[in-house]
């Protein structure tokens, strides 16, 4: 969910980037009540950002699941 909407994404480059710079935008349904995620966005460099997410975007679909069930914490 997103701003309160449940929605359905499918797990690209932009998913993956936005998850780890801003881990709270959108929460897997299910996990609202979780500890917070740390931002990485001060701590990694663009060049890190990059590998991270090259190295999940190469993970097999079934690894790393095409979609997702969001919910977003109000």
């Amino acid at each position: 969910i997103r701003d309160g909407v449940s929605q359905t994404v499918q797990t690209d480059e932009h998913y993956i980037r936005e998850s780890i710079l801003q881990p709270q935008a959108a929460i897997v349904q299910g996990y609202e009540n979780a500890s917070p995620m740390v931002e990485y966005r001060e701590i990694l460099s663009s060049e890190q950002m990059d590998s991270i997410v090259n190295f999940l975007m190469e993970q097999k679909p079934r690894e790393r699941e095409a979609l997702h069930k969001l919910e977003s914490t109000p």
